[in-house]
């Protein structure tokens, strides 16, 4: 008898909700951080650093945001992060019409923000396996990998709109997402943890460090992570690149919003097309299709930075990431053990999207250094090295089993 679908199970229902309205809400306030640091006359390796300790705080809490999805109970581990990040992002808009808004305190809103989340994604992870039947789990991670790209596509663009209207909206409407998604999640049963509760996790799997241990076991695994971290830094400081060689050029807030919307044209052409492209395209040449892309699209980038131009490159440079995100999730998903999601998620968050965690701050720094020209053609130099150092060791693992992007959006997706 086969299982009934997706959005008849009400708790999945109430989870993907939840989802949508906060990943939403992020995108919203994640363009607006860099506008806003240039808008209080703020540099551009500041609003680079604004990213930056976002990504920093979120690489170093994501271990103990792992041990701790699989210890305790994971719907309240995300309703208890969604409040955190509700009463800290809320203090930008207060500030906002007290006056006293300074670049500090969004530092440190980044900082706390980026913490919260390291401990909340970890634990989505783990209870998207628990809230659906095994064979519809694929299915599961492919919506979840389409919704994201649609809200890629809306959300930067509304972000860039709201930011135009007032500086302190996106982030308003950001920590009100966050208090819905709390309130939705209530509605998932409580006790999702892995088998055996917090005594056995704390007792009998390795500690925080488990989940590295179980990806050291899987050298093919670590080779795919090598590859696509180098991607991931790149990506990382695309985003707000891009937004910051805009602004420079007088772009209006409106318009940087539409441009960056891009990423969601592509992500969602992309998720349309994710089944095909995983049928025609192995684990290996998948990822040496991404690397390719990206390399010539910043060899683009570094010969015409135009406005017009950044949009259609964002677009082709996000189209494959999709499919690879729900390949490389389906079979993580599937091979970690259930007690270990948490650690395993995690784990492999943090060698494949680490390298990233400084590039923002870095290509703020090149910007003012160098210029645009100079730094898209460093990153495409970076690509196209890390292509062909990859690609033979790649191309001769066919039975590769990538490590997997959670039911978090990839960082390819995301824009913080």
């Amino acid at each position: 008898m086969s299982s009934p679908a997706l959005w008849r199970n009400r708790e999945y229902v109430c989870y993907r909700t939840a989802r949508v309205t906060s990943t939403l809400g992020s995108f919203l306030s994640g363009i607006a951080y860099p506008l806003l640091v240039l808008h209080l006359d703020g540099s551009a390796a500041q609003a680079g650093a604004v990213t930056t300790g976002w990504l920093i705080s979120n690489a170093v809490c994501q271990l103990p945001g792992g041990h701790l999805a699989d210890r305790f109970d994971r719907r309240l581990l995300m309703i208890s992060m969604d409040i955190v990040r509700l009463a800290v992002v809320a203090t930008i808009p207060v500030a906002v019409v007290l006056g006293h808004l300074t670049f500090g305190q969004l530092l440190a809103v980044a900082l706390v923000e980026g913490a919260a989340t390291a401990v909340f994604g970890p634990a989505t992870t783990a209870l998207v396996r628990s809230l659906v039947p095994a064979e519809q789990l694929p299915r599961a991670l492919a919506q979840g990998q389409g919704l994201t790209a649609t809200i890629t596509l809306i959300g930067p663009a509304l972000g860039g709109l709201f930011f135009s209207l007032t500086p302190m909206l996106p982030f308003a409407l950001d920590a009100a997402s966050y208090g819905l998604s709390a309130l939705l999640l209530c509605a998932v049963p409580a006790g999702k943890r892995g088998p055996g509760g917090k005594r056995q996790a704390a007792a009998g799997d390795g500690g925080v460090t488990a989940g590295m241990r179980w990806l050291r076991s899987h050298p093919e695994i670590i080779r795919i992570i090598a590859f696509t971290g180098v991607l991931n830094l790149a990506g990382a400081a695309t985003q707000v690149s891009a937004v910051i060689v805009m602004r420079e050029h007088g772009t209006h807030a409106g318009v940087v919003g539409i441009v960056m919307a891009c990423i969601g044209v592509g992500g969602i052409v992309g998720a349309l097309l994710a089944g095909r492209l995983r049928e025609q395209l192995a684990p290996a040449r998948l990822c040496l299709a991404i690397g390719t892309v990206w390399a010539g699209g910043f060899l683009v980038l570094a010969a015409w930075s135009a406005t017009w131009t950044i949009g259609p490159v964002l677009a082709i440079l996000f189209f494959l990431s999709p499919a690879a995100g729900v390949m490389l999730a389906t079979i993580t998903l599937g091979k970690a053990p259930e007690h270990l999601l948490g650690r395993v998620s995690t784990a492999e968050q943090i060698l494949n999207t680490g390298p990233a965690a400084l590039s923002p701050l870095l290509a703020g720094l090149a910007l003012q250094a160098f210029g645009a020209p100079w730094l898209w053609l460093t990153l495409s130099v970076g690509c196209a090295l890390a292509t062909m150092i990859a690609i033979r060791p790649l191309l001769a693992s066919t039975s590769a089993a990538p490590a997997a992007v959670s039911d978090q959006p990839t960082t390819l997706l995301r824009q913080r």
